[in-house]
C-alpha cells in the first residue's frame, strides 16, 4: 500500500527520499508538470537569444563590385573617420577615436563578408573606406563644450 510520507504530507517535498510515496508517483513531489506549450516557448526563446543578431550575405570573390559593397556596408555599420592630414583611419567608440580597433574590424569583417577573401581584398576595402570618410583634423574636436580627456569626455 502506498501512502504519502511525512515530509510530503507537510508539503516539504524536497526532503522526501521515498520513491514509493504517492506524491512521487503521481506528481513527482509536486513538481510543475509541463503543458508542452510553455516548454516550447522557453526553448524557442533560448534559441532566439543564442541566434546571431545579424545576417551577413557573403559577396562572391568573382563579383567586380565586392570592394564597394563591403566598404559601404562597413561605413554604414561603423563610425569610421579618416584624418586627411595623417591618412589614418579611426573608429569612434562612443568615447574616443581608435586607430587599431578600426583596422582590426575592417580586416575581420572583410574576411567574413567576402568568399575566399585575399589580403589584397582587405587592403582595398580599407583604402576605399579611407577615401569615403576623409575628415579634416580640426573637425574632430569641433564642439567647444566637450573636451576629450584620457578617461572619457568632459562636458
Amino acid at each position: 500500500m502506498r501512502i504519502n510520507c511525512k515530509p510530503c504530507l507537510a508539503d516539504k517535498h524536497d526532503e522526501c527520499t521515498n520513491d514509493n510515496c504517492l506524491c512521487a508517483i503521481e506528481t513527482n513531489h509536486n513538481e510543475k508538470k509541463s503543458d508542452g506549450i510553455s516548454d516550447f516557448i522557453n526553448d524557442w526563446n533560448e534559441l532566439a537569444e543564442a541566434a546571431p543578431k545579424e545576417i551577413i550575405i557573403k559577396v562572391k570573390h568573382t563579383d567586380p563590385n565586392r570592394i564597394d559593397i563591403v566598404a559601404t556596408r562597413l561605413i554604414n555599420k561603423y563610425n569610421f573617420e579618416t584624418v586627411i592630414e595623417s591618412n589614418k583611419i579611426y573608429l569612434f567608440t562612443g568615447k574616443i577615436y581608435e586607430n587599431e580597433k578600426a583596422e582590426a574590424i575592417i580586416k575581420k569583417e572583410t574576411e567574413i563578408q567576402i568568399e575566399n577573401c585575399t589580403k589584397n581584398d582587405t587592403l582595398e576595402v580599407k583604402e576605399k573606406i579611407k577615401r569615403k570618410t576623409y575628415k579634416d583634423l580640426k573637425d574632430f574636436d569641433s564642439d567647444p563644450n566637450l573636451k576629450t580627456v584620457e578617461n572619457g569626455i568632459l562636458n
